[in-house]
């Protein structure tokens, strides 16, 4: 690869063991590469301290989400039916919204996450997904211990395995009972796909793994909206601007060169998404790039471009305090709060 790099762009971090890249051209090939894969959770989901049972029920779980499963034609064939379900249900995100208008905007002072991001998200994705608002929140709740893992490394076993059985029942119930509307995103893609325990882990992680990123953006978007009132910016600009995840993971499994350094096989690359979208347009690497390209974009974008369509309501408001999370793992923001200007 020719092109111009600084020393920064790519460098090997001891203390994170990795790869740190910087740089949007090295980003993009590195995740178009066969030399590098996504398939990287049974290796770790090995050396936790737990029983051979729930490590072999994790790594199937864990391994069926598209965003860690194992390149090649299986893997191919599955985002295919996702993507076709997901084009017959997108009628659905088009109906499906909030009035901001609504959401006690007649007060003085509003609590943004809990008036307006948290009840726009409980409106929206179930009315996508085709469940019921009860079943999604009740899906997210017995999940927390799968995001936990994820985010926090939470490493108790037993916890995350009792929570794989408990949510994969709670939505088999939800199928075998008829309790989804024929319309929406997990009926399409049982249609699709099938109702293998592959297609009922999908869902689940598009569910309850989609969650909390989706409602991080949609804070970040009211939030850039507070502070650019002219609002002549794009949805996709604060997408970019605000990823919620700070970075991409990937394992080589062939020795490949970029520069003057050689990425060796078994070793982790950190694409710093955050870094890397300041120099690219659209949606920079927020939703990735190659093959594992997050198909929850759509969802999310539609989502996003019809409540701001309906956020001029906060023309009359100003931040009065917010405070951004920011960890290795996950950007969000946790307080926003806005009152309304003195006339």
């Amino acid at each position: 690869m020719k092109h111009n790099h600084r020393k920064e762009d790519i460098y090997f971090d001891h203390e994170l063991n990795a790869w740190i890249i910087n740089d949007a051209v090295i980003a993009k090939d590195i995740l178009k590469n066969p030399s590098f894969t996504a398939f990287r959770k049974s290796k770790q989901i090995e050396s936790i301290h737990t029983s051979q049972y729930n490590k072999d029920v994790m790594k199937e779980f864990y391994n069926h989400w598209l965003m860690y499963q194992k390149e090649g034609i299986d893997h191919t064939n599955m985002k295919r039916s996702v993507q076709r379900a997901l084009n017959q249900s997108i009628a659905r995100l088009s109906k499906s919204s909030v009035d901001a208008s609504h959401l006690s905007l007649t007060k003085e002072q509003i609590n943004v996450v809990n008036d307006i991001s948290v009840p726009f998200l409980y409106s929206y994705l179930p009315r996508f997904y085709g469940i019921s608002k009860m079943d999604y929140k009740n899906l997210l709740d017995i999940g927390v211990p799968l995001i936990d893992y994820i985010m926090l490394d939470n490493q108790d076993g037993d916890e995350i395995v009792k929570s794989i059985h408990k949510t994969r029942n709670y939505l088999i119930d939800l199928i075998n009972k008829k309790k989804l509307d024929p319309n929406g995103f997990v009926s399409k893609l049982l249609e699709e796909a099938g109702q293998t325990m592959e297609v009922i882990d999908i869902l689940l992680n598009m569910i309850i793994d989609g969650h909390r990123p989706f409602l991080s953006s949609v804070n970040a978007l009211i939030y850039h909206t507070l502070n650019n009132k002219d609002m002549t910016f794009k949805v996709k600009d604060v997408l970019r601007e605000y990823p919620p995840f700070p970075y991409i993971r990937r394992v080589c499994v062939n020795d490949t060169k970029y520069h003057d350094v050689i990425i060796k096989e078994d070793q982790h690359v950190l694409l710093m998404i955050q870094n890397i979208n300041t120099d690219m347009n659209r949606y920079g690497l927020t939703f990735g790039h190659g093959i594992h390209y997050c198909l929850g974009v759509v969802i999310v974008t539609l989502g996003l471009e019809r409540l701001y369509k309906q956020l001029d309501v906060l023309k009359d408001y100003t931040i009065k305090e917010y405070k951004w999370s920011r960890t290795f793992s996950f950007n969000e923001l946790t307080i926003l709060d806005i009152e309304k200007r003195l006339p």
